[in-house]
């Protein structure tokens, strides 16, 4: 459920950026979210069928979004970076710089925090 309610809210997210490109991208759990939204025919899990449901009508509002699923090693750095704004309350936007060097350089490292 997790999940597709945070693809819904970055669908939220990059209505603010109208008529950019803006590719979303899910990586681990997410692979079945990213399936159910992807395939129109299927019927979504009854736990997240509202999510589903705006999320296919948000992407097909906005044809230069984009909706994919990659394995967690290929998104580590971004898996990262979310991990640590998480555990130290960063919010919006922030420079690489502030973000401490250790997660920076382990890209193909989960950080422990």
């Amino acid at each position: 459920m997790a999940g597709a309610r945070a693809v819904r809210m970055a669908c939220d997210l990059a209505a603010d950026y109208e008529r950019r490109s803006i590719m979303l991208e899910g990586d681990s759990l997410e692979v079945e979210v990213v399936r159910q939204i992807k395939d129109q025919q299927a019927t979504p899990d009854w736990l997240i069928e509202g999510e589903i449901t705006t999320v296919q009508q948000l992407l097909s509002q906005h044809n230069l979004w984009q909706l994919n699923w990659l394995p967690r090693t290929a998104n580590m750095l971004a898996h990262n970076v979310a991990k640590w704004g998480l555990l130290s309350g960063s919010i919006g936007d922030f420079l690489s710089m502030d973000v401490p060097p250790a997660i920076l350089t382990c890209k193909d490292l989960e950080w422990g925090g």
